[in-house]
Order: C-alpha cells, then structure tokens, then sequence
C-alpha cells in the first residue's frame, strides 16, 4: 500500500480523491505531479503539418501569466534553434478566463516551425494550474494561413471543465 504521512493509503481513498482522466480514474499517490499533454494530428505517422497539443501543469501559488509568459519566451529562445518572436505574448481572454497570447517560429532539421499559443491559469479549489495549447505548423503560405484559422477556432470553443463536470 502506497501512501505518505499526510494521506490515506491509496485502498482507503474516496470516490472524490480519484484522479480522472477522458477514458479512466485510478488513485493517484500523493507527490506525484500531473503534467498531461494531449496531442492531436493530421498524420497517423510521421510528421505532421499540423499538431494541436493541450497541456497542463501545477503552477505555485504566486506565479503569474505575465511571469510565466516571460519565462516560456526565454526558454524558448535558448532551445529552439533560430526562435524568434512574431507576438510577444498579449493579454487575452478564453473561456471566461484570463489568459495570454504568444506566437514565435523556429528552425527545426531545416523547416521552418510556426506555433501559436495560448496560456491560461485555471483555479478550482486546491489546484491552481497552468493550461497551455498549442497548435504549430511546418506549412507555409495559404495553407498554413488554414491551420492558423483552424487554431483560433478551436480555441474561440474552449470550456474550462468544473471539478463536478
């Protein structure tokens, strides 16, 4: 039985300490920290012009957007090669939500790499994390425009689930 000093061994948690995922629930052990991605492709294989990717990741309590934009920025630029910014990151709102903004290319194995990407800070009780999706891009010229269209209407329909949802 896995369990620490300020949690019940996982076999005595609640229905309620489940930790859910779209197609399953299980007891997640204390300590373990959630750093979900999904990924979303046009290819079943190999590279993808386009790939949405949704993540999440707990953030400490005094951390903020505009902190957390700055920090993204710079790690960027010392691991992408060639990065530069096309939007410094902006203020915007999704899903009711206070969020930012940034869009910036790279060079990856001599293609050029576009990514748009959106961060929001979600709160529910006991959980402040943030949220980040992403949609990059390899195509360029109109349609690579397409993708850049498809993005912003995915996240114009983003809804911030509830603990109950």
């Amino acid at each position: 039985m896995l369990s620490d000093e300020n949690s019940l061994p996982i076999s005595q948690q609640s229905p309620a300490d489940r930790y859910h995922t779209n197609e399953l629930s299980f007891a997640l052990p204390s300590g373990l920290k959630d750093k979900t991605h999904h990924v979303f492709t046009i290819t079943e294989s190999g590279p993808s012009p386009f790939t949405l990717v949704i993540s999440h990741s707990p953030i400490e309590i005094d951390d903020t957007l505009e902190e957390i934009s700055k920090r993204l920025v710079l790690e960027l630029g010392r691991s992408l090669q060639q990065f530069r910014t096309i939007q410094e990151p902006v203020a915007v709102e999704v899903a009711g939500q206070h969020g930012c903004r940034l869009e910036y290319s790279w060079m990856q194995q001599g293609v050029r790499m576009q990514q748009k990407q959106v961060c929001l800070l979600h709160e529910i009780p006991g959980k402040r994390q943030l949220i980040q999706i992403a949609g990059t891009s390899s195509v360029q010229g109109d349609q690579g425009l397409d993708w850049a269209l498809r993005f912003e209407q995915i996240v114009a329909t983003v809804h911030l689930r509830q603990p109950e949802e």
